[in-house]
């Protein structure tokens, strides 16, 4: 009886394993467990788990790399040591001459043009390494976990590195991750990119930029629709096009790599579908306001007013231009986001952030503003009704002590203000501007989920 039990326990379990059903789709750009390459069908692995074959090195005299079946950290006393084992294996590592010479870039021998990529990395402490997708735009690797890098967000691992030309004598255009998702050193991580390649036409004029479209770290979303108008610092010495190698650099630390697996890109139909739902859903509300741009001068005296630094993090509330987080950002070096429910808006600011060569600090995000978390911001700006300002106290109830919120013009029924300062203007019709500060936590004088009146039918500006 025992026996025939266990043999029926044994048939439902094969049962159960043969008879599973298939895998839904997952090629929706988010993380599903484990990695990518063996849930879907279409990858290629870049390693062949024996040797270099289908590798290049970019300086063939300094070498550097090879393939290993493990790979030793040094751990907490000797954090930057990495050594693999000296038997071929199915990962690599940059420590083969101990950096006696300093190591190549290693350069895959294959071509790619729009391109999925999944790979694994392990950087040792203190260590620098990066990813060239076309062996052009860098995603940095770096042991940054932990670290305070807000005036150098292209130290942050998986930022997208600055432009190889600088402008003004800095190096500008990185963009730093939307979330840190790094892990501390000796530990596996992981990117998982989507890539466009730039587009020429017929001529070989390029007609279109090289576009991260998706980046996730450690199944993390830290980037999207990420454009690069030329190559990243470092990169190799070739031309952008329709079709260029992955490079790995070698030469800034020891690093090592395993799981590297390419497919051709293809769309993203559930992400896709999930964006056009989204976009749809905040342009079929209509903006809250009419839009009219913010004075400069009155932009300069909001900011000054606020007393912004260099290590604050701007929330603008309705972008408009982009005017007041570009600002922010040339004047006072910070980070400054702008959200606006109008794309056309959202398309401008980005316009404008690009041409003042602010990206590294600055990103404009198409949101509706009420639905935001705004704790993680030190100074607000607001041009809205008042109405909207009071619609907003929740989420200003959130913000940590002493962050400001500074509003052009209009005032927030219930919460008295700090100070209020008026300025003249002869950029626009309405020449006398108001100002009001207020200082987390807010001083409220009575209930602020009053109605502030019906405003309805008043055309206001936003930034």
């Amino acid at each position: 009886m025992k026996r025939s039990l266990i043999g029926f326990v044994l048939a439902v379990a094969f049962f159960s394993l043969g008879a599973g059903v298939d895998l839904p789709p997952v090629n929706d750009g988010k993380p599903h467990g484990d990695p990518p390459y063996l849930l879907e069908d279409g990858w290629r692995p870049l390693l062949n788990g024996k040797n270099l074959d289908g590798w290049t090195y970019r300086n063939p005299e300094r070498g550097g790399w090879g393939a290993t079946s493990g790979v030793f950290w040094g751990g907490p006393d000797n954090p930057r040591q990495l050594i693999g084992r000296p038997e071929p294996g199915d990962r690599i590592v940059n420590t083969v001459t101990n950096f006696e010479p300093v190591p190549s870039d290693l350069v895959t021998t294959e071509k790619f043009g729009d391109v999925e990529l999944y790979l694994e990395f392990l950087v040792p402490g203190n260590s620098n390494s990066g990813v060239y997708l076309h062996g052009l735009y860098e995603i940095q690797i770096w042991d940054s976990f932990g670290k305070d890098l807000d005036d150098h967000v292209t130290d942050i691992c998986g930022a997208i590195y600055s432009y190889e030309r600088p402008v003004d004598n800095l190096y500008v255009g990185g963009v730093a991750p939307r979330v840190r998702a790094e892990r501390a050193a000796g530990q596996w991580q992981s990117l998982h990119v989507w890539f466009q390649a730039p587009r020429f036409d017929a001529e070989g004029k390029k007609i279109a930029n090289a576009k991260f479209v998706r980046v996730l770290h450690n199944g993390v979303l830290i980037h999207e629709n990420v454009e690069r108008d030329g190559p990243t610092r470092a990169c190799m010495n070739i031309p952008e096009a329709a079709e260029n190698p992955l490079m790995l650099q070698g030469d800034h630390g020891p690093i090592a790599y395993r799981n590297i697996y390419t497919r051709p890109l293809a769309n993203i139909p559930h992400f896709e579908a999930y964006q056009e739902a989204r976009e749809e859903s905040e342009e079929t509300r209509r903006p809250d306001v009419v839009y009219v741009p913010t004075p400069q001068e009155v932009v300069d005296k909001m900011l000054e007013l606020a007393e912004v630094k260099k290590d604050d993090l701007v929330y603008d509330l309705g972008c408009g231009d982009g005017r007041i987080v570009v600002t922010a950002a040339k004047k006072y070096g910070c980070r400054a986001v702008g959200y606006d429910i109008d794309p056309v808006r959202v398309k401008e600011s980005r316009e404008n952030v690009e041409k003042d060569n602010v990206g590294h600090l600055v990103r404009i995000e198409q949101k509706d503003i009420f639905t935001l978390d705004l704790s993680e911001a030190n100074v607000i700006t607001l041009y809205l009704l008042p109405s909207l300002n009071v619609k907003l106290i929740p989420q200003l109830e959130k913000l940590k002590p002493g962050s400001r919120i500074v509003s052009h013009d209009f005032d927030m029924k219930g919460v008295k203000p700090d100070e209020v300062v008026n300025v003249n203007s002869d950029q626009d019709e309405y020449n006398e501007h108001t100002i009001y500060l207020w200082t987390a936590p807010l001083n409220k004088e009575q209930a602020a989920d009053e109605e502030a009146g019906d405003e309805e039918a008043v055309c206001v500006p936003e930034d």
